[in-house]
C-alpha cells in the first residue's frame, strides 16, 4: 500500500508504558500553550503545514519583515556546522566525556543544492559504539550548524559509553528513550541565551532570536509526534472496531483512517493550520513510525536539564562535576531504564524527584516557560 508495512504496535515499542497516559499528560500541557503557540506561529508567518516544514528546515520567518530578516541573517551566519561541531567537541572535552571525536568519523557532505537546512545521520561504524555521523547540507547554507547537527554528536558520545560486551540491549540503551534522551538535551543547548552569547559570540540580540526560533522548533518538532502518538492510538482502536479492519482490499487505508490522521494532527498544532491532502499524504508513512520513545526521550531531557540547572545554573555546560555526572548517567542508561536513572539522581537538597508519566505535563510546562 501507499503507507508501506503494517504499523509497529505500541505494546511492541515499549512494553509496559502507558501510551495513553502520556499522551494525554503531554496534549494537556500543549493545550495551556494554545494561546502563545498561535501567537508564536503568526509571528513567523507560520499559516499551513507546508510553513512548519519550511520553517523547521531554514528557521526563517515567512512573514517578510525586512528589519526582522537582517538580524536572522546576522544571527544564523554564525551557526555554521563546523561551528557547531567544534564548540560541541569543545564542550565533551571540557566535561570529560569525550576526549577527542575521530575526525575521520564526522562526515561533511556540502550538497550543490540551494534549500537551506541539514540532515544527518549517526552512524554505527565500529559496533557497540555509534561513532560516526555524517552532515549533508548546502553549500553556504544559513543556520546549518543547528541544534540538529549537536544532537547527533550527541549519539556519537552517549554511543562510547557503551559496554564492549553485552546485550544488544545494553550497547544500545535499553530503547533509543535513552539514546535521545542525552541527544536532546545537548541540542537544547540551542534554546539558552547564556550558551548562544558565550560560545558562539551572538549579541544579546541575535540569542534571544535563535533560543525562540529553537525553542518554537521544539514545539513543532513535539507537536508533530504528539499527533503521530494520538493516530497510532487511533489505529489501534480502529483495528479492533472496524469491521474487516483498517485496510481496504486493495491494501490501501480506509478513509476513516485518514480521517483520524487529519483530526490527530490537527488537534496536536491546536487547529491552528490549514493541512492541504497533498500534504497529508506525503507525511503519512512517517507517522506509522515509532513516536513514544522520542516524546519519552523528549520529557526526560526537560527533567535532566531542570536537575543540571538547579545544581549548578544556567551555564551548567561550564562546570566539569555536570560532566561527571552525565558520565554516569549514561554508563547506566545502558543497563538500566530511563525512570530508574533519573529519579535515582542524588538531589543537593537531600529529597528526592521522580521520573514518569504522571510529571510530563509540568515538564513541558517549564521547557515553553508557561
Amino acid at each position: 500500500s501507499q503507507l508501506g508495512s503494517t504499523p509497529m504496535r505500541l505494546a511492541e515499542e515499549l512494553e509496559g508504558t502507558n501510551a495513553g497516559l502520556i499522551y494525554t499528560s503531554i496534549t494537556d500541557a500543549l493545550d495551556l500553550r494554545e494561546k502563545k503557540f498561535s501567537t508564536a506561529i503568526q509571528g513567523v508567518g507560520i499559516k499551513s503545514y507546508a510553513d512548519v516544514r519550511a520553517f523547521r528546515d531554514s528557521w526563517t520567518s515567512l512573514r517578510g519583515d525586512i528589519q526582522q530578516a537582517e538580524l536572522e541573517a546576522s544571527a544564523m551566519s554564525k551557526l555554521k556546522v563546523e561551528t557547531t561541531t567544534d564548540s560541541i567537541t569543545e564542550l565533551f572535552r571540557h566535561l570529560g566525556i569525550v576526549e577527542q571525536f575521530d575526525p575521520d568519523y564526522i562526515i561533511h557532505n556540502q550538497t550543490e543544492e540551494q534549500q537551506a537546512g541539514i540532515t544527518s545521520l549517526a552512524i554505527a561504524v565500529n559496533p557497540p559504539h555509534v561513532n560516526g555521523v555524517i552532515f549533508n547540507y548546502p553549500k553556504g547554507a544559513r543556520g546549518a550548524g543547528s541544534g540538529q547537527t549537536a544532537h547527533e554528536l550527541a549519539h556519537m558520545a552517549y554511543g562510547m559509553y557503551a559496554p564492549e560486551n553485552g546485550t544488544y540491549a545494553e550497547k544500545f540503551g535499553i530503547t533509543g528513550t535513552a539514546n535521545e534522551t542525552m541527544a536532546f538535551l545537548i541540542e537544547s543547548l540551542f534554546s539558552n541565551r547564556r550558551w548562544l552569547y558565550h560560545v558562539y559570540g551572538m549579541s544579546e540580540q541575535e540569542s534571544n532570536l535563535i533560543a525562540s526560533r529553537s525553542q518554537l522548533g521544539d514545539e513543532l518538532f513535539l507537536r508533530e509526534y504528539v499527533g503521530g502518538l494520538g493516530f497510532q492510538l487511533e489505529l489501534e482502536r480502529m483495528e479492533r472496531s472496524l469491521e474487516g479492519g483498517i485496510y481496504t482490499q486493495e491494501g490501501d487505508f480506509k478513509p476513516e483512517v485518514y480521517a483520524a490522521f487529519r483530526s490527530s494532527l490537527g488537534k496536536a498544532y491546536a487547529g491552528r493550520l490549514q493541512l492541504s491532502d497533498d500534504d497529508l499524504r506525503s507525511r503519512y508513512s512517517k507517522f506509522l513510525m515509532p513516536k513514544l520513545e522520542y516524546l519519552i526521550a523528549f520529557a526526560a531531557s526537560e527533567f535532566l536539564s531542570e536537575y543540571l540547572e538547579e545544581r549548578w545554573g544556567k551555564e551548567w555546560f561550564e562546570n566539569p562535576e555536570a560532566g561527571d555526572l552525565l558520565k554516569g548517567v549514561m554508563k547506566d542508561l545502558h543497563v538500566k531504564g530511563i525512570e530508574e536513572v533519573l529519579s535515582g539522581l542524588p538531589h543537593p537538597y537531600g529529597s528526592s524527584r521522580h521520573f514518569n508519566e504522571s510529571n510530563y505535563t509540568s515538564l513541558i510546562q517549564v521547557r515553553y516557560q508557561m
